[in-house]
C-alpha cells in the first residue's frame, strides 16, 4: 500500500471435490461465493465471476500489471474462463505495460 501497489486475489472461485488432470475429468462442482474460504477436500479450479469483474475493471486502469500464471486449470477448457477473462482484459488495457512471471 505504501507503494500504491495494488495486489489482487480472487473473492470467489470455481471448486471441486475430485480433479484428475491425465484424464481431464472433475466432480460436479459450484462457485464460492465472495469471503468464502474453499472447504478441506476441495480444490479451486478457475475463478468466479466476480473476480473476473474485479480483475477486469482493476486491469483497465492499470498502469503496470504482472502476470505470475493462469487463473485457473485452463487446460480443461470449462475452468480457462478466468484464463481467457484476463487475456481479455490485459489486451484492452490503455497501459499495455504488461510483465508475465514464468518458471521452469
Amino acid at each position: 500500500k505504501a507503494k500504491g501497489v495494488k495486489f489482487l486475489l480472487p473473492v470467489d472461485n470455481y471448486i471441486v471435490q475430485e480433479l484428475d488432470f491425465g484424464a481431464k475429468k472433475v466432480s460436479p462442482g459450484r462457485y464460492t461465493v465472495p469471503g468464502e474460504d474453499i472447504p478441506d477436500g476441495w480444490e479451486g479450479v478457475d475463478v468466479g465471476p466476480e473476480t473476473v469483474k474485479l480483475f477486469s475493471a482493476e486491469i483497465a486502469g492499470a498502469k503496470t500489471v504482472v502476470w505470475n500464471g493462469p487463473m485457473g486449470v485452463f487446460e480443461i477448457p470449462a475452468f480457462a474462463n478466468g484464463t481467457a477473462a484476463w487475456t481479455t482484459a490485459c489486451g484492452r488495457a490503455a497501459s499495455r505495460r504488461i510483465a508475465a512471471a514464468a518458471s521452469r
